[in-house]
């Protein structure tokens, strides 16, 4: 049943090479565009971005970044590297951000985004956690150390008059805080069809 979901190439390939430091370049599999989902070929394939993403919350508030320009805000974090941890990520994000250190609490959530435009589709996954940072005053925003950023907080019930995206946070982001709260999941893409019989 799952035979055609390998690639044939794979099963000639010397064991030793399969993890190999020397790149191996494969030809696209045959039937990548049934198997793949109607994708033209593994090499044509976008990737889904994977980020942490860090609630910082103080007096009702959650710190949110701002793009310059932008009409949207987003929570603090980026881009997870490849062999990096989500948590050590944020860390690293969050203090090239506001220049300073933070603590991650615990898990909160997923939610998967789709964005973009029909001729440029993007696609990201957002891991949510709590994040603590002692340095930080609800009174005044961080300076932001990145020049096309700058921060805000925003109340936490009302977070759709500055367009926080991923947008189901708007709902999802109090309950996830909710004390006892269970992990959550949010998505803006659509739900798979369900199997006809």
């Amino acid at each position: 049943m799952f035979n055609n979901l390998f690639h044939p190439e794979l099963d000639k390939a010397p064991k030793s090479n399969l993890y190999s430091h020397q790149p191996r370049i494969l030809k696209p599999h045959p039937r990548s565009s049934r198997v793949l989902g109607g994708f033209a070929s593994i090499e044509t394939m976008r990737s889904i971005e994977l980020l942490a993403r860090g609630v910082l919350i103080h007096n009702g508030c959650v710190l949110l970044a701002h793009r310059k320009g932008a009409t949207n805000t987003f929570l603090p974090g980026g881009h997870i590297l490849f062999g990096e941890s989500a948590e050590a990520a944020l860390v690293r994000e969050i203090r090239e951000e506001i220049g300073r250190p933070v603590r991650v609490q615990q898990f909160l959530g997923a939610i998967e985004h789709g964005y973009g435009t029909e001729a440029d589709p993007q696609c990201e996954l957002n891991l949510v956690f709590a994040v603590e940072c002692a340095s930080l005053s609800s009174t005044r925003a961080p300076e932001s150390q990145e020049e096309h950023l700058e921060f805000l907080w925003q109340p936490l019930n009302d977070l759709a008059r500055v367009n926080l995206q991923p947008y189901p946070l708007w709902d999802l982001l109090p309950q996830w805080l909710e004390e006892g709260a269970k992990v959550g999941w949010g998505s803006t893409l659509k739900k798979a069809a369900s199997p006809t019989s």
